[in-house]
Formats: C-alpha cells, structure tokens, sequence
C-alpha cells in the first residue's frame, strides 16, 4: 500500500529531523563524558622528595597525636599527600575527633585536614 503524498513528505520530515537531533546529540554527549573523565583523573605522581616529606609529615602528625594525652589515637589513621592530611578511622567521641584535627592542623608542614574520622557509636550495627 503506497502512502499518499503529505504523509510521504512528514514521514521523511520526521526521519531528517531525528537525523539532525541524533547528530547534534552524539557529539555533546561525548564531549560531556570526556570532561567528566578529566575531572576524575587521579593527581599527577609526586615527586620522591615529596613522597618523602608526605611520610615525614604523616610520621609527625602520628606523632602529635600519639603524644595527646586525652586522646586514643590507635584507632585512627593517617595519610598525607602534598601536605593534605587525611583522618580517618574510629574515636569514642566526636571531642575526640575534633581534638584530633586541631591537633594535625597545629602540625608544620600540614596545609589542610580531611577529617573522616567517625565515632564508634556511628558504627554499631554495620
């Protein structure tokens, strides 16, 4: 059964501007996933000079917190990257955790603090 003319002529008007919407849309999206995909990289490597002062500046922000003596700092860890120290782990309060970060920001060589430290009580029943 042939289609009658108007019909022809909005089918392939139909046809034309879902080709032009797909090519616009294709190129969009991949430019959007490509900027996500930078914006996920990890940070570029460090240096061994500054891989060596990152250990020391975890060595001393472990030892700061070792030395608080109202503080029970086995249950927390520590990592620093480009003078970015990162808390995390466990305390028995969020005092405790407030202390700490004061503590690690009191440390030379620390230019920031990420503090995931959770309280014990946060974790019961995972």
């Amino acid at each position: 059964m042939r289609r009658a003319a108007p019909e022809l002529a909005a089918s392939r008007m139909y046809r034309r501007t879902r080709a032009m919407k797909n090519a616009t849309l294709f190129p969009l999206a991949a430019a959007v996933l490509s900027i996500s995909a930078c914006a996920t990289t990890t940070a570029p490597p460090t240096s061994p000079a500054q891989r060596a002062a990152d250990e020391a500046a975890a060595a001393r922000v472990q030892a700061a917190l070792t030395a608080q003596a109202d503080l029970y700092s086995k249950d927390i860890t520590v990592s620093v990257v480009n003078g970015v120290a990162t808390l995390g782990g466990m305390a028995w309060s969020t005092g405790d955790i407030e202390t700490a970060a004061s503590v690690v920001r009191a440390v030379p060589g620390i230019t920031r603090v990420i503090n995931q430290i959770s309280t014990e009580r946060s974790q019961v029943g995972r």
